[in-house]
């Protein structure tokens, strides 16, 4: 899955944490395993980013964080979203939502396609009468007639 895995945009992993998270406790390992599920394995969060920013975040007053057994009964690290972690949720998510509005209406602006190559085509006049070959104009007249005005 590593291949098709796709790179998290700059900003998203405060979003996509305190998502996980919810109204529930988790660790980093299942905070990372939550993220996965709730991207449907869009997402794979490894440690070298996770628990930065988990720390970050809890510098922040958005985390707060207690020490418990994990399900394997290992001394884990556990995190709980804050009221002020809730408040920030509310507006990463508006964030987010005006970024996917602005890139979701951006392949409606109309392009033109480029003109095809001119194969063989001189870019310069022939020498003899001063013109453009015929086969450069050949390719570039279909594309003009072909083009909607």
């Amino acid at each position: 899955m590593g291949e098709s895995q796709t790179n998290l945009l700059q900003g998203t992993l405060d979003l996509l944490i305190l998502k996980a998270i919810g109204d529930g406790e988790f660790h980093g390992l299942g905070i990372s395993r939550r993220i996965e599920q709730i991207t449907h394995g869009t997402f794979r969060v490894k440690p070298g980013s996770l628990f930065p920013a988990l720390h970050r975040m809890e510098e922040a007053g958005w985390l707060t964080s207690f020490w418990g057994d994990s399900e394997n009964n290992r001394r884990a690290k556990f995190y709980r979203r804050t009221k002020a972690g809730e408040r920030q949720l509310g507006i990463e998510t508006e964030e987010w939502a005006t970024i996917a509005r602005a890139i979701a209406n951006a392949p409606g602006v109309p392009c033109r396609p480029a003109p095809p190559p001119r194969p063989y085509a001189r870019p310069h006049p022939a020498p003899d009468t001063g013109r453009l070959p015929f086969t450069a104009l050949a390719g570039y007249r279909s594309f003009v007639h072909a083009t909607p005005g």
